[in-house]
């Protein structure tokens, strides 16, 4: 597959400390280099969150301690450009949703979640 790109939402790869200075700029880059792709592959909660937040198809598989399971049943199983890969589903239907996802042109709405967070936000500001 061209323009395959194998990249990771830890910052191992950068030289040097993340630091006040420049830890925005290096989480701008990631964002940038999300929205960017055509897809996103991945089994890491962040790289499904990211996907989410950036509008970018994802093909989302679980890992050992579920985190992405219940992070995409309780909050994002309704957001229709991430795909959460059960562990009922053929290697078919996978490659009809990467086709799916591949040959898609649609821009994404991004998911509002202020409604869901409005209770922690009142009780972090002392609003009942």
């Amino acid at each position: 597959m061209e323009n395959l790109k194998e990249s990771d939402t830890v910052v191992s790869s950068f030289e040097g400390k993340v630091t006040e200075q420049n830890r925005e700029k290096l989480f701008l880059n990631k964002l940038q280099e999300f929205q960017e792709s055509k897809l996103i592959v991945t089994d890491r909660l962040h790289g499904m969150i990211f996907a989410c937040i950036t509008g970018t198809p994802a093909i989302v598989f679980d890992n050992s301690n579920h985190k992405i399971k219940y992070t995409y049943h309780d909050w994002l199983k309704d957001v229709p450009y991430i795909y959460f890969v059960e562990d009922s589903v053929s290697l078919n239907d996978l490659e009809e949703k990467v086709c799916q996802f591949l040959g898609d042109e649609n821009e994404y709405n991004i998911p509002n979640f202020n409604r869901e967070y409005q209770a922690v936000v009142n009780l972090l500001k002392g609003v009942s």
